[in-house]
């Protein structure tokens, strides 16, 4: 298993290079999504991503909280996870807080907001 700190470190280097454009993501197809690559537990798009013959998807995901044997609250949060060619989970990235800068930067990246905005502003480079 790996160390934490290598895991955080993994985890925000995706996040960097989400960021800065040198990782691409991709929302799954609807046919990746109907052959295994779904989860049930996903809110919204799952994102996938590729490095050195791996395949990685991101996704926001809901869960049970439980507070006894009777209570729960729903509660959201991110799953980081590599996968094979059918979707099939092949290891879960440890719940580290850097999935959720690395799910932030993905959903920016992938939304075409940085190009709409610039060309929004246009040539209007001051800043408030």
């Amino acid at each position: 298993m790996l160390e934490e700190a290598k895991v955080r470190k993994f985890v925000s280097k995706l996040a960097e290079d989400t960021a800065s454009g040198s990782l691409n993501w991709e929302a799954a197809s609807s046919f990746q999504l109907q052959t295994g690559w779904g989860r049930n537990n996903a809110i919204g798009p799952i994102y996938i991503t590729h490095i050195a013959n791996n395949q990685i998807i991101a996704y926001r995901m809901t869960y049970k909280h439980w507070h006894d044997e009777e209570n729960y609250d729903d509660a959201e949060d991110v799953s980081v996870e590599f996968v094979n060619s059918s979707g099939t989970k092949t290891w879960s990235v440890a719940d580290v807080p850097q999935r959720h800068k690395l799910l932030d930067a993905i959903e920016f990246r992938v939304s075409g907001a940085e190009s709409t905005i610039d060309s929004y502003l246009g040539d209007d480079d001051e800043t408030e």
